[in-house]
């Protein structure tokens, strides 16, 4: 009866916090961070809120006391202003209960099955890359500034420019001029899409030399795999998920060494690969053993175009580089 006595408290709050303008921005999804709260209570708690639409969300909590990590996979509720979230985790052969509200950037919330309840305060917070709005450095090729698409092409028409990005739009988009070994950079945005799933959520793709695809994608809280972000098409799967929420500006810092081939054209070295998302590691010098599907050609090359992918929805790109590797 505790459990369910609580669900109910929540729900109740919950009702009278409804009178929210429905175009607001869902401020319920994204990063949460904190401190668990309480007299006998030491460590911290995180949440990643996933919208799901339908005034739904998914929610994993993670505490983090006494050295150990304990994770939780709750259910949601809320309207993008205010939440409620419930749900219980197995751990030392005992179960745990959770419940936490969501109102105004403050998560408040309770794990009762210990000899007294913990609390918890959580705050919204934004994290930002690194490497987000990094200069083109010294001896790099400027690819999109933000004021022009004069370095890409496509057939019959490019992509909608605007407030220093440009959006996906029929068909894929593809740089004039070709490029090989180095570090590529570039920056992206995945839009909220809340009633999508898979990979009708957010999908994209940059292909390195028009033959590589690391996937864009909004996979945002969810475990990493070769077809979710950071993931080299049906090749390697990310160390991490290291995405961020949809709406969030994100970047790729990739490292490319492309094949090698001897004087008769035959290929002697694959291709490799090291690249980080949002700044943090997710692939470590990965050999490549081909191209990926989708791409330019099914053949591996010293040089290629860089392929932005259209698979219909509108994700966003910006602040795009690439620096030669050094001779």
């Amino acid at each position: 009866m505790k459990r369910l006595a609580g669900v109910m408290v929540l729900a109740i709050l919950f009702t009278a916090g409804m009178a929210v303008a429905a175009d607001k921005p869902d401020v319920v999804h994204g990063n949460w961070e904190g401190q668990l709260t309480g007299p006998d209570a030491q460590g911290t708690m995180s949440a990643k809120v996933i919208a799901l639409g339908d005034n739904s969300y998914n929610a994993v909590f993670e505490a983090n006391t006494d050295g150990e990590t304990h994770s939780a996979e709750l259910q949601g509720h809320g309207d993008g202003q205010v939440g409620v979230f419930w749900g219980k985790v197995e751990a030392g052969g005992s179960t745990m209960y959770i419940t936490a509200r969501a109102l105004n950037g403050e998560m408040t919330g309770e794990v009762t099955g210990f000899d007294s309840p913990v609390g918890f305060k959580l705050n919204r917070v934004e994290k930002k890359s690194p490497t987000l709005g990094a200069p083109v450095p010294e001896g790099g090729v400027v690819i999109f500034d933000g004021t022009n698409e004069d370095k890409w092409k496509a057939v019959p028409d490019k992509w909608a420019l605007g407030n220093g990005e440009m959006t996906v739009s029929r068909p894929s988009l593809i740089t004039v001029d070709e490029y090989g070994s180095g570090t590529y950079h570039l920056e992206y945005k995945t839009p909220f899409m809340a009633n999508a799933r898979g990979q009708a959520r957010g999908n994209s793709g940059v292909y390195v030399m028009g033959r590589y695809e690391l996937q864009v994608l909004d996979s945002y809280g969810l475990p990493p795999a070769w077809d979710e972000a950071g993931g080299i098409y049906k090749q390697a799967i990310p160390l991490v998920n290291a995405s961020l929420p949809p709406g969030e500006w994100q970047t790729y810092d990739i490292t490319f060494t492309a094949a090698k081939f001897d004087e008769t054209g035959k290929k002697i070295e694959n291709a490799r690969v090291t690249a980080k998302l949002n700044g943090i590691l997710i692939h470590d010098n990965v050999t490549l053993t081909g191209p990926t599907p989708g791409g330019v050609s099914d053949q591996d090359a010293p040089q290629g175009p860089i392929l932005l992918q259209n698979h219909g929805d509108s994700v966003s790109f910006r602040n795009i580089w690439f620096q030669p590797a050094a001779e």
